[in-house]
């Protein structure tokens, strides 16, 4: 590489650097066609989806089942089965007495998932109380594993 040495262009900016390589190729090339490079950079697919879009839209297009977690009447059933089992866990024994996140906050858990079914989405009969870590680990896994 001897012989090759690039002049200094001291105050120049890289704007100018650019346009004087680009000057520089073209008295290089002297009448030779120069080739345009294919672009590199493809459109952009389709938006990856958050994993929260991903789980609201699980049970049905419009999300009205995530909806239903959000309600008030809701917010009541799970008080109600909180009281009635006396905010204990119904898989370990342990009180619930954290507020969430903790791992003994009180989750009210379907013993049968609903999967978007109303009726069972509704029946205090099919919620349970159960601790966060126990329906973070235990339960979601039961869950992976049937479905």
């Amino acid at each position: 590489m001897q012989g090759l040495r690039r002049p200094s262009l001291g105050h120049l900016s890289y704007a100018h650097i650019g346009q004087a390589r680009i000057a520089e190729a073209a008295q290089q090339s002297q009448g030779q066609v120069i080739k345009t490079l294919k672009p590199r950079l493809k459109p952009m697919g389709q938006r990856i989806r958050s994993t929260r879009e991903i789980r609201d839209t699980r049970y049905s297009a419009d999300a009205t089942v995530r909806s239903w977690y959000k309600s008030e009447r809701w917010q009541e059933l799970r008080r109600q089965v909180f009281a009635r089992d006396l905010y204990t866990c119904q898989r370990s024994g342990e009180l619930c007495i954290g507020k969430h996140p903790a791992p003994n906050s009180p989750v009210a858990n379907h013993k049968i998932p609903h999967h978007g079914d109303p009726e069972l989405f509704w029946d205090i009969d099919n919620i349970e109380t159960v601790t966060k870590a126990v329906h973070d680990s235990l339960i979601q896994s039961e869950e992976r594993k049937a479905g």
